[in-house]
């Protein structure tokens, strides 16, 4: 008798012949049917059915499927022990197999874990390379600003002040050409005694010590500068032709001063102002009893939904309203045109 503790393994190529088929070809062979057999052994017919199809209640002992393959063995002229025999190795098959499928779903589980886990590192490598990527990319950039080379004050104010050397060149090339006008060579040969100041001339120098004496330094210095004067006579009139240009330039540019125009509304109005530069100063739905201060440059062009419903003052004066009946669109400018004769 096996040690019940110890099942034996079955090699994959062994086949198993279980109870039920010894059993069901041993009937055959006599020429018994299921319904004959019941009878016979006292069984339920779908007991010989079950045994045949080796279907056993698992929830009665061992022993009691033992009994019942015993007597169908002896009813049919089979060996009682390799009935038994093959009942016990039908378990052992049982067993195995439900080994195999524990295992078989044991590995496919543990490869699902693999796969899961290879796709966790992937995704944290990728997080990895992302990270080290931006980070590379931002010390870069940090290097290439700090390469970048600073504009030095000369070079700051001279774009700055681009613009203002291009509009004063010409008027400094004109000064320029003023300046290198040569000055005429004085004659400074020493004046005879006939040229010379009388005695009484002398009393008149030490009394006025601030004029200077003839064939003096100083003296020699104011004609230099006195014949350099009279000799370019275009010098003079081509710096007063400048200063009357830049003055005439200064006159013809017009100065516009703003105007103001104070809106008082009675009830909501729809508005749309601009003023002469083109520049939208009030736009929207005013409400009842808003008042609107705005400044702009004259002529105000103005449209106004309901002007009956609008108190203008424009400039310290009140504007006449009366001509915009209140369910029409008004359009008009301020200061408004005089009425025609």
């Amino acid at each position: 008798m096996s040690d019940k503790n110890t099942a034996p393994e079955l090699s994959e190529d062994m086949e198993v012949i279980g109870p039920g088929q010894m059993l069901a070809e041993a009937r055959i062979q006599m020429g018994l049917s299921q319904e004959q057999v019941a009878d016979k052994l006292n069984f339920r017919p779908a007991l010989v059915r079950d045994i045949e199809a080796e279907i056993f209640d698992k929830s009665l002992p061992t022993t009691f499927n033992r009994g019942y393959l015993r007597n169908y063995a002896k009813l049919v002229n089979i060996p009682v022990e390799q009935v038994l025999a093959s009942y016990e190795m039908l378990g052992v098959a049982e067993a195995q197999g439900a080994e195999l499928q524990s295992f078989s779903k044991i590995t496919k589980k543990q490869a699902e874990t693999n796969l899961v886990m290879w796709i966790s590192y992937l995704v944290i490598a990728l997080l990895i390379a992302s990270t080290v990527m931006w980070w590379l990319q931002d010390v870069k950039e940090e290097d290439t600003a700090l390469i970048l080379p600073k504009k030095t004050p000369q070079e700051t104010a001279a774009v700055n002040t681009g613009g203002q050397s291009q509009s004063v060149s010409g008027t400094a090339e004109k000064a320029a050409e003023a300046e290198e006008v040569p000055a005429p060579v004085v004659n400074t040969t020493p004046a005879t005694p006939e040229e010379s100041v009388p005695s009484t001339a002398g009393q008149e120098t030490a009394a006025a010590p601030s004029e200077p004496v003839a064939g003096s330094p100083e003296q020699a210095d104011t004609g230099q500068q006195e014949t350099a004067l009279s000799d370019v006579p275009g010098a003079a009139e081509q710096a007063a032709g400048e200063v009357q240009q830049l003055s005439a330039q200064q006159a013809e540019e017009p100065v516009n001063p703003l105007s103001t125009a104070v809106f008082t509304f009675s009830g909501d109005c729809y508005v749309n102002i601009f003023d002469a530069t083109g520049e939208r100063i009030a736009y929207g739905l005013k409400k009842s009893g808003y008042v609107m201060t705005i400044s702009g440059v004259a002529p105000l062009n103005i449209t106004i939904g309901r002007p009956d419903l609008v108190a203008i003052n424009f400039d310290g004066q009140e504007v006449d309203m009366s001509d915009y009946p209140g369910s029409n669109i008004a359009k008009f400018s301020l200061p408004m045109n005089p009425p025609g004769p």
